[in-house]
């Protein structure tokens, strides 16, 4: 808990301060998101690879998920 804290407080500073040197604000959460979704990529490939699985079962249901949207 205190890492996550500690990495919020780290992140909106460098945040601050890129602002200040004119970066535009889409390509910073751009990369903010980015580099979020490879941290996460990488600690579940690592220590938790089950949770990357998917389910056959879960392939035999994707013909309704667009039909319904049309009901």
């Amino acid at each position: 808990m205190v890492g996550a804290t500690s990495m919020w407080g780290i992140s909106g500073t460098v945040a601050k301060i890129l602002f200040n040197q004119q970066v535009n604000p889409l390509h910073l959460v751009t990369i903010r998101i980015t580099l979020s979704f490879l941290v996460l990529l990488a600690y579940l490939a690592l220590w938790k690879p089950h949770l990357l699985r998917v389910k056959n079962a879960i392939f035999s249901t994707w013909p309704y998920w667009g039909s319904a949207e049309l009901r």
